[in-house]
């Protein structure tokens, strides 16, 4: 028999034989027909999609071009049972590019650019009634993969007004994903349409995403960054990034608005029991800002930020907020309001303001509607006295710990964590006596703590306090 095939811009990462007979002599024979996917790919200005390969010497034109032909998947198939970890590498050299819709499908990617001041990325706007401005995204059935992306220059275009579910300009929606030495402008202010820039979604969970040394510079109309979050296991770090004159025009919905701050963080994520109490806060989304600038933005509902939804475990470390207004942060939450208003408190440690003290709006939307103002202390990074904890102390308000006498130490670490703002470069020292001492449910938050006991022989701290059930002895977000 005679099989004649005909393989057009086809390709594999199958090792030999890709194209095989059955019980043939000859399998292997015809392999020149499936081209090879490349590990790595290049993109250059004067590149040629149709033509070229993809290699130093002839670069394609496009991303999407680059995406595409690239090594798709990080365990090689054929591979012996080794599950070989293929790393795809996509190289944008100096110069504009511009693309629309693209959909990553590799498993294992890493886009590189050549510096943010010489690599520009821009969205190919449609039309002058767009549905959205993507640029890229994850593909759905691209099962937790592994993106990193950096020093690019992201540049959104809009020429028209968004309809309602419109995608942003980039859609990281599932896996592990890192963002770092990336800038994202707009070509022009854009006052009328409701855009967001950069959307984070979660809605398989699992999530890890790290955002690093980027800035988001007068992103118009939209939010510049929003983070969805349906699943508990999502952790998402966000270090050493700048947010200057965003402003967000949105009008306010407690429940569907993703547009009206600079920063929206949302989350629809489903509690098996009702997070009423701080114990239910260690298995919450987290998000966390790092050694963050927050300069000139505004909003709608906050300047900053605007965080909503089911509750989310937050924190603010190290982070200088400037601005016209103090309207920085907004909580939206259901829980227990004392519960929630102890978790904010715990979020910011050593942030900077243009005053020594901040306030932070909370609205509980259930299981009772109430509104409260939480005031933190955006003194900065100051140097914080030394809190003693000694057995026989005692937490009453008669003094502050600071005295290593037995009558002037506290009882508990609880306490003597209790009002500290503190930053992790100065942070707050908890000196603990002999003897063993039980507590739980410390949470340090984003807030800078040591605590040092006179060695493992001579202290013990239980995860136990009196009658209530036993939980976890310590927590923190951010690094």
């Amino acid at each position: 028999p005679v099989l004649i095939v005909t393989l057009l811009n086809c390709y594999s990462d199958s090792k030999i034989p890709k194209i095989g007979y059955w019980g043939s002599a000859t399998s292997g024979a015809f392999d020149q027909l499936l081209k090879n996917f490349s590990n790595t790919i290049f993109v250059f200005e004067e590149g040629d999609d149709i033509n070229y390969f993809g290699t130093s010497a002839l670069p394609v034109r496009t991303l999407r071009c680059a995406v595409a032909i690239v090594n798709p998947r990080k365990d090689i198939l054929n591979g012996g049972d080794l599950n070989e970890q293929q790393l795809s590498n996509v190289t944008i050299r100096t110069g504009t590019f511009s693309d629309f819709q693209v959909s990553i499908m590799a498993e294992y990617i890493v886009i590189y650019g050549n510096g943010f001041d010489n690599t520009k990325v821009t969205n190919i706007a449609p039309g002058t009634l767009i549905e959205d401005s993507c640029l890229f995204y994850i593909a759905a059935d691209n099962i937790n993969p592994r993106v990193e992306i950096t020093r690019i220059h992201f540049q959104q275009t809009i020429n028209g007004s968004s309809i309602n579910g419109a995608w942003p300009l980039i859609q990281l929606n599932d896996g592990r994903v890192t963002v770092s030495s990336c800038k994202f402008s707009q070509s022009t202010d854009v006052t009328s349409s409701q855009f967001n820039y950069l959307e984070v979604i979660t809605p398989k969970g699992k999530g890890i995403i790290s955002m690093e040394d980027c800035s988001f510079t007068n992103i118009s109309s939209g939010s510049a960054l929003t983070i969805d979050t349906s699943h508990g296991d999502i952790d998402m770090q966000i270090r050493r990034c700048n947010f200057i004159g965003c402003q967000s025009y949105q009008s306010y919905d407690e429940t569907s608005s993703q547009c009206s701050s600079p920063i929206v963080i949302f989350s629809s994520f489903s509690y098996a029991t009702s997070p009423t109490s701080v114990p239910a806060f260690i298995v919450l989304p987290v998000v966390v800002f790092t050694n963050c600038t927050f300069t000139n933005n505004s909003g709608i509902k906050a300047n900053v930020a605007e965080i909503k939804g089911e509750q989310i475990k937050f924190g603010f470390s190290s982070c200088t907020f400037t601005g016209t207004s103090e309207k920085y942060i907004y909580v939206s939450s259901t829980g227990e309001v004392d519960a929630v208003s102890l978790m904010i408190t715990q979020a910011f440690g050593g942030c900077k303001a243009s005053t020594d003290t901040t306030n932070i709006n909370l609205d509980i939307t259930s299981p009772a509607s109430t509104n409260n103002l939480i005031t933190i202390s955006t003194k900065g990074e100051v140097d914080e006295k030394t809190k003693y904890v000694r057995n026989g102390g005692n937490d009453g308000s008669g003094h502050t710990g600071e005295n290593e006498a037995i009558t002037d130490a506290y009882a508990t670490v609880t306490k003597a964590i209790s009002e500290s703002f503190s930053g992790s470069s100065k942070p707050l020292l908890i000196n603990i006596g002999q003897g063993t001492f039980s507590d739980h449910q410390l949470n340090a938050g984003a807030r800078g703590i040591k605590i040092v006991g006179k060695c493992i022989v001579n202290t013990t701290m239980i995860n136990s306090k009196g009658a209530e059930p036993k939980a976890w002895l310590a927590s923190t977000v951010g690094v």
